[in-house]
């Protein structure tokens, strides 16, 4: 039987706190220096703490990935005094297999074609940084 190891302790706590926060807000650049955010639904965190979200080829959110590659992850959830920002690089990714693996039902609210529609492909994000509000502390924490 193979065991397959834990994940890092800087990933486990980071999953941990996600459990809690389903919904981020992903800001991108655009070349004109704009920012804008919107949310997104985290579908995982994988064993090397890439962050993963389903969206559309045609969106602009994959513009401005095209055009500038660093975004920033905002989570929060108050009433647990969950507050979590993470700088990172965005990469369009089209993968059946782990669109397959990731894809749960709520998503046909966005997608109603599911996996069979054309344009749908997968957002990877790999921190850069990322912080966390520790409330005991009173203060942010690094993950990375």
């Amino acid at each position: 039987m193979k065991t397959v190891p834990a994940y890092p302790p800087a990933i486990q706590k980071f999953k941990e706190l996600l459990n809690d926060v389903e919904v981020c807000m992903l800001m991108t650049t655009d070349n004109g220096g704009k920012t804008t955010s919107r949310p997104m639904m985290t579908l995982d965190v994988d064993r090397d703490g890439r962050i993963w979200f389903f969206t559309n080829e045609l969106s602009d959110k994959v513009q401005n990935a095209s055009e500038r590659d660093a975004v920033a992850l905002i989570y929060a959830r108050p009433s647990k005094n969950i507050y979590i920002h993470i700088n990172g690089t965005c990469t369009i990714v089209r993968d059946k297999a782990k669109e397959h693996e990731l894809w749960v039902p709520p998503l046909t609210e966005w997608f109603p074609l599911g996996l069979d529609d054309p344009k749908l492909c997968l957002i990877r994000v790999v921190p850069d940084e990322a912080h966390y509000w520790e409330s005991t502390l009173s203060k942010m924490v690094a993950f990375i």
